[in-house]
This record gives C-alpha cells, sequence and structure tokens, in this order.
C-alpha cells in the first residue's frame, strides 16, 4: 500500500497552497491574488473565514466590490508596508538585535543557494522575508512531486527531510509571532488575520504530515 506521504498529487497540493501563501503576504490584493485565492482555499480545512470573505466580495455590488478592495488595499499598507507596521522578516523575531538582515538571512540565503532557489527576481526583500520562505516550501514540495512521479524515492525523501527541517530550524520558530502581530491591527480583522492564522494552522498540519 503506498503511503500518502508518497502520493505525487499531495505535494502538488501543499506546492499550490505555500505558492498561494507566499503570493497573498507579498503582493498587494488584487483581482489576481483574490481569484486565486477563491480557486484554491474552499478545498483547505481551516480556511473558512477566508472564503467566507472572499465569497462575500464577489457576491457585492461593483460599487461594493471597489469599497472592499479600497479597504483590503488600505489594510495591506497600515499592515506591511509602514514603518510601524508588523515585522515581515525572521531575523527581526529571533536575532538578537530584532533587526533586519542577520544571521537567519544568511542561513536561509545558504539553504536556497544550495537547493538552486532563485529568488533573485522576485522582489527587494530580505531572503528570510515571510513569502520567501513560504515559497522555498512550495518549491520543495514541487520537487518532491517531481521526484515521486519519476520513481526517485530516495530524493523525494531528502527533500521530505529538508522541508521538515526547515519548518522547524526557520519558519515555524516565529510564524505564530508573525501571525499574532499582523491580526494586532484593527484593519486585519476582516483578511490578512484569518489568512495569517490559518497559515498557522496549516503549518502546524504540514508539518505532523511530514513525520508520517
Amino acid at each position: 500500500m503506498v503511503r500518502e506521504l508518497h502520493l505525487p498529487g499531495v505535494h502538488k497540493g501543499r506546492e499550490v497552497i505555500y505558492s498561494c501563501l507566499s503570493r497573498a503576504f507579498m503582493e498587494m490584493p488584487s483581482e489576481s491574488i483574490f481569484k486565486m485565492l477563491e480557486d484554491v482555499l474552499p478545498h483547505v480545512e481551516g480556511a473558512e473565514s477566508i472564503v467566507e470573505a472572499l465569497r462575500a466580495r464577489r457576491a457585492a455590488t461593483e460599487e461594493g466590490r471597489r469599497r472592499l478592495d479600497d479597504e483590503a488595499l488600505r489594510a495591506y499598507t497600515r499592515i506591511f508596508c509602514l514603518t510601524d507596521s508588523a515585522a515581515t522578516s525572521e531575523s527581526v523575531y529571533l536575532s538578537p538585535s530584532h533587526l533586519t538582515m542577520q544571521e537567519q538571512a544568511g542561513q536561509v540565503s545558504f539553504i536556497y543557494e544550495h537547493m538552486k532557489f532563485d529568488i533573485s527576481g522576485a522582489s527587494n526583500e530580505p531572503p528570510d522575508h515571510i513569502s520567501h520562505e513560504l515559497m522555498f516550501m512550495s518549491y520543495l514540495a514541487k520537487a518532491t512531486a517531481g521526484a515521486l512521479e519519476k520513481g526517485s524515492t530516495e530524493y523525494a525523501a531528502k527533500n521530505i527531510e529538508l522541508q521538515a527541517g526547515f519548518l522547524d530550524r526557520h519558519i515555524m520558530k516565529w510564524a505564530a509571532d508573525f501571525a499574532a502581530g499582523v491580526a494586532g491591527f484593527k484593519e486585519a480583522e476582516v483578511f490578512y488575520g484569518p489568512l495569517a492564522g490559518f497559515m498557522v494552522n496549516f503549518l502546524n498540519q504540514d508539518r505532523i504530515y511530514l513525520s508520517e
């Protein structure tokens, strides 16, 4: 009997969820972002409040949707773009100085380079930005699915081990604090707060899954 951990389709699903989360925290809210989440999140456990908000937006009148989109843009700007916004990189949470571009950024850069994960064209954000770390997990999930489809179970197993280790040593050490920081803004109540909370729950579930 094939274990679920060895099914390529499961890792393809993980790839998509990680990619969606990465884009949602990196890019300003847009029709493209909302459509992406509408297509993916209804099929994922724990995303009900976000799905409800997306459906309410879709059901609104044109004027109502413009108003909701303006609110989402203001929320994104307040939560992520101002000097007193939520910190979005691992170094700020885990380094002794609580500044960007500390040892954590160097650690993940080394891992990215080793795994040929290129962020040079993605954005000017630090390598340990939440979106880069989430996209790296998407990248590894895709590689795992491809390896399993080719019958390269040994490479897939190493990739799964790397993902579990990256969660333990990096994302999961600060994701909950990041989510709490996001939820602390009143503008996050409708969308970004629930999205960050969903991310933490998904990470916890995924880490359990990678240990099966």
